[in-house]
């Protein structure tokens, strides 16, 4: 195919991409436009009632409580227009509490939250009361944040205060950062799910070390698959009610479907398109319901897909206009929840993201090219929606067809921002170079921002921590110090330095100091995390937590990564490059003369 032949084609799709249903796709848009983003502190209220009933017990099985207390009595809604039901709060687009991670996020701010200049939540005079009467001290000392406080290095607040590391965001709220089986979720139900814990527990005998622990955590993973399964009945139940009260007869029809398909899934393997779609979205909302956390990736979403859309097609019982407006639909919903962040994050963060990647293309674990109509479809849905999330990102290869290049470039020329194009002919590698073997690699997903990530097989923890780099170049050169404060080792005055080697010699023993600090302190944040909020529901479609009974959080996934970022990295290389050329090559000045520049 020409570029001119590609080009022509990417216009026909994008006719051929308007669909019947683009009225209702519009109305949803302005409904969630329209929609005040609120502060949902009934969250927490349930979840503090649940730890309160089942004081004592082992920590995941309190977690357990709190959450089903929470499917059970949160408030739920079918807005207008709606075919795919659910959400994270009580309200569209509101924003939830987990008090077990940081119930203190919002204690300074609950008279400034709704009206601060980055990322408001409006927060009710009755949900204030909620929070400070029935919620904020039961979780003193008890949640992550307060616990991972006390427990963090006395350095730690030094590399903070000195602009060194951001290390906040795993403390004021929890992980996410991972991919899910959504082929294991389609293919077996929450149920299936279930009856695999239920299968384990029975094999367990408390007389044998480590059995006892392990049948906590099949207790909770059986507790929390009935409380999602109640909470979709619930919705059914909804539908049925608001059917019944309905005079038109089309939206009446529409209510029917939507109750009989949350009467199947996620309790049951999706049968059709339809299903497949009400199924993620239901779990994705129910992770989302457990922590407060972004980035619960949707991972190989065209790959999962495809083969109901064939199916439906090929049974005659779905169009390509039906497929469209279903996974438009689809991509609406996923904006109807958000994170709360303290102040400080919301700066950094503004535009209540969720970082809730779509990765389209790609190969099979041969090498194989997997671009198929769902990819196209899902890159009509984005140009269709244009709402931030999903984030949509795109593999290319050396093996990517033409025509779904073209289609990308196209679609980014909208202005979205998106799709991402993520390079297979560097990410898999690199992946190998991690100890991922190839076949495994190759079949990667973007996650969150941008990082790499194997669905379902490892807890990524990607944002760990922000680590300055260039900072430590700064402290470098002042020997250790930083606004006159000693806080790094002594690695001599630039001025008695006689060779670029010997910044390099000092800035490396800088970094080992504080990268070892910043380690101490991740390390805390993990472990509270491992005590303190174990996640039985996420766990059950992380393959290794079931046949380990362990969380994800304790250590159950097949691998555990954590991903600190370093910031100001060329800003180092530049650095040392400038002093290289300019010191020692080119001698335009003196150290001497650039230790009083920096003074």
């Amino acid at each position: 195919m020409t570029p001119t032949e590609a080009i022509e084609y990417i216009h026909s799709r994008l006719t051929f991409g308007i669909h019947p249903g683009m009225e209702r796709i519009e109305a949803l848009r302005q409904q969630y436009l329209n929609t005040r983003v609120d502060m949902d502190v009934y969250n927490a209220k349930y979840v503090t009632e649940g730890f309160k009933e089942t004081e004592g017990q082992p920590w995941i099985l309190q977690k357990a409580t709190g959450y089903a207390r929470t499917c059970e009595k949160k408030q739920i809604y079918i807005q207008d227009h709606e075919l795919l039901v659910g959400g994270v709060g009580f309200k569209p687009r509101a924003g939830i509490l987990n008090p077990d991670s940081a119930s203190g996020v919002i204690e300074k701010e609950v008279d400034t939250i709704s009206t601060r200049p980055f990322d408001p939540f409006y927060l009710s005079e009755e949900g204030k009361k909620i929070y400070l009467e029935e919620v904020k001290d039961y979780w003193k000392n008890k949640c992550v944040l307060d616990r991972w406080r006390l427990m963090a290095p006395k350095d730690m607040e030094t590399l903070r205060t000195n602009g060194i590391i951001f290390i906040d965001r795993k403390a004021v709220r929890g992980y996410g950062e991972t991919t899910v089986d959504w082929r294991r979720l389609l293919k077996v139900g929450i149920g299936g799910i279930k009856k695999e814990a239920e299968a384990a527990l029975a094999k367990l005998d408390d007389a044998v070390p480590g059995d006892l622990e392990k049948s906590f955590f099949y207790r909770a993973e059986i507790m929390v698959a009935d409380a999602v399964i109640h909470l979709a009945h619930r919705h059914a139940e909804l539908a049925e009610q608001k059917a019944a009260e309905c005079a038109d007869p089309v939206r009446k029809a529409e209510l029917l479907k939507i109750a009989e398909v949350c009467r199947w899934v996620p309790e049951h393997p999706a049968r059709t398109f339809y299903e497949a779609c009400q199924s993620i979205l239901s779990y994705e909302y129910a992770c989302y319901m457990e922590q407060n956390a972004s980035s619960y990736n949707l991972g190989r979403l065209d790959q999962y897909l495809y083969p109901y859309y064939k199916a439906d097609k090929a049974a005659g019982i779905l169009t390509d206009d039906d497929a469209q407006e279903l996974l438009d639909c689809l991509f609406v919903k996923f904006n109807d929840k958000n994170k709360v962040r303290d102040d400080i994050s919301a700066q950094a963060f503004a535009g209540y993201q969720m970082f809730e990647l779509i990765a389209l293309g790609g190969t099979d674990e041969e090498g194989n090219d997997l671009t198929n109509e769902m990819s196209y479809m899902c890159l009509d849905a984005l140009a269709h929606v244009g709402m931030p999330m999903p984030s949509v990102g795109s593999r290319i290869g050396n093996q990517t067809p033409d025509e779904f290049l073209y289609r990308n470039i196209e679609v980014i020329r909208l202005g979205y921002g998106m799709p991402n194009l993520f390079n297979d002919e560097v990410i898999i590698p690199a992946m190998v170079n991690r100890g991922i073997p190839l076949r495994v690699a190759r079949t990667y997903n973007p996650s969150g921002c941008v990082e790499p990530d194997i669905a379902h097989k490892y807890d990524g923890w990607h944002d760990a921590c922000a680590f300055n780099v260039a900072k430590v170049m700064d402290i470098t050169l002042n020997n250790g110090r930083a606004f006159g404060d000693q806080i790094g080792p002594k690695t001599g005055e630039i001025t008695e330095f006689t060779c670029i080697e010997d910044f390099i010699n000092a800035f490396e023993k800088q970094m080992e100091f504080f990268v070892r600090n910043m380690v101490e302190a991740d390390n805390c944040i993990d472990t509270a995390h491992g005590d303190l909020v174990p996640l039985p529901f996420e766990s059950g479609l992380i393959e290794g937590c079931i046949e380990k009974g362990k969380s994800v959080q304790e250590g159950g996934a097949i691998w555990n990564f954590s991903g600190p970022q370093g910031v100001g990295i060329i800003d180092a290389g530049d650095c040392l490059y400038s002093i290289q050329k300019n010191v020692f090559e080119d001698h335009k000045f003196t150290l001497a003369e650039l230790k009083e520049a920096l003074e």
